[in-house]
């Protein structure tokens, strides 16, 4: 569960953003005793969407969230993913989320709905007290006033404002000085993420194979890729389509450039069953270099600070440990002058695992994509069916050094606890901060009457490894 204790200066937190970073970073910095307002620009709770992966550093924040129950209830314990071809659906690799490896992660790998997360997390902000307005639609930020304005001239101020509102983030203009981030220099990559209703697909024997497997097979095409897994209890089968887009004469998008002839047939009937309602494109592969405003009255969650594109395994988690992490921080708040060291806080933590995920996740997303013929996509599938032989064997039979190459990066997203690293940068710098908050307070009271110091010596922390060492805005 959300840690009980609170802080003694609540304060405003205007949140830019009602998707699942901003709820949940409504929820856990209500829980920390903050006054929370989330500005949500669409009319009401989300809708529609498509499907996540919830991986173990992910679903081990839900679960101390009290969401155990839920999770059960709707969320599918993934058992593998499979890595197909597209032109003839031969399986040439797996990850498979072995029972010994997930019980020393303490939790498992998810397959889950949007609105299903969403619905939950909504509920957790509203029970813990945030204000949530929809139909507000945030123009511009006003980072030095810690002010909004929205497109009816309304203009609100906090104390803090945290910038959830996605990939195309006005907030983050505030802090990049840009509309939006740049799109990659090489291919362009555009992502769709959709759901695809159960019943659509009970009649057809193939498809329905498909959505009675708890996987997330990966078909791996010329320079493209489409993933399918079931969600919501079996209900619905979410597909993520990553390609190019092929674009009619005006410059608008007219469909994902794939040739649907050339997929299995089993594939192509499940793109026919696909309506593509919104596309995201793929961003640049170099992370933001800040996450805060010099004012500290600006912090970055979720999509809007980590650029990760939506679809792939840690684009909602980040989010999720974003708000993990701001709750811890922001519970430990006694003093104004306390604010900018938590602020800073903040980004030092998570700078560094923001640039780790990004390169991991685009670097995924490039291996599954290679063209055909190309020598990665050889150097790939030979990889792959290799250790695919090894990958079907039972967990006492594989082989430990071919195990420990294919789970190494994967142990370093999936093992990472937001709430001991928020746990951990207390431990080692939150006592400098009571200490000299409280050595500020006795200089204070030993002002002489005009303002003189009194002649008295005070311990200082200067000789001490103070946060300003680890890069950090005073």
């Amino acid at each position: 569960m959300v840690s009980s204790r609170t802080t003694s200066l609540p304060l405003l937190i205007i949140i830019v953003g009602g998707g699942i970073a901003g709820l949940a970073s409504a929820f856990t910095l209500r829980k920390a005793g903050h006054q929370v307002l989330v500005l949500e620009q669409a009319s009401g709770p989300a809708k529609g969407g498509g499907g996540m992966r919830s991986p173990p550093n992910m679903t081990r924040i839900l679960m101390r969230w009290g969401l155990g129950r839920q999770l059960a209830a709707q969320a599918i314990k993934g058992s593998e993913i499979s890595f197909r071809l597209t032109r003839t659906g031969e399986k040439v690799g797996a990850m498979v989320f072995h029972e010994e490896i997930m019980n020393a992660f303490g939790a498992d790998w998810l397959l889950i709905q949007y609105d299903d997360l969403y619905s939950w997390v909504y509920s957790l902000a509203k029970s813990a007290g945030a204000m949530i307005r929809f139909s507000s639609h945030v123009v511009s930020v006003d980072p030095s006033r810690a002010s909004i304005v929205l497109s009816t001239g309304e203009t609100i101020r906090g104390d803090l404002i945290i910038g959830a509102d996605g990939l195309s983030s006005v907030v983050r203009r505030s802090i990049t000085g840009r509309a939006g981030p740049t799109l990659s220099t090489g291919r362009q990559l555009y992502v769709s993420n959709t759901s695809i209703p159960s019943e659509l697909m009970k009649s057809d024997h193939s498809l329905h194979a498909l959505l009675r497997e708890p996987k997330l097979n990966m078909w791996m095409g010329d320079g493209f890729a489409i993933y399918g897994s079931p969600v919501s209890g079996y209900r619905n089968y979410c597909v993520t389509i990553a390609a190019p887009i092929r674009r009619n004469r005006e410059g608008h998008s007219v469909r994902f450039d794939i040739d649907y002839a050339t997929l299995e047939p089993r594939l192509q009937k499940l793109l026919g069953l696909v309506r593509i309602d919104t596309v995201t494109p793929q961003l640049s592969d170099r992370p933001l270099e800040s996450l805060i405003h010099d004012s500290n009255k600006v912090i970055l969650v979720g999509a809007a600070a980590h650029l990760i594109p939506d679809g792939q395994t840690q684009n909602v988690a980040m989010g999720i440990e974003d708000a993990a992490i701001l709750g811890n921080l922001f519970s430990r708040l006694r003093s104004p002058d306390q604010l900018p060291s938590l602020v800073s806080a903040y980004e030092e933590i998570r700078l560094p695992r923001a640039a780790e995920v990004l390169a991991s996740e685009i670097g995924k997303l490039d291996q599954v994509t290679f063209l055909d013929g190309s020598e990665l996509q050889a150097i790939r599938d030979k990889g792959l069916r290799a250790a695919l032989s090894q990958t079907v064997l039972a967990w006492d039979q594989a082989d430990e050094e071919m195990l420990r190459e294919q789970w190494e990066e994967h142990i370093h997203m999936f093992d990472y606890d937001a709430d001991e690293v928020a746990e951990d940068w207390w431990i080692k710098w939150g006592n400098l901060m009571d200490v000299g908050r409280q050595n500020r307070q006795e200089e204070s009271r030993l002002q002489g009457p005009f303002g003189g110091r009194m002649h008295i010596c005070v311990s200082q922390v200067s000789d001490a490894p103070a946060p300003r060492r680890m890069g950090m805005r005073a």
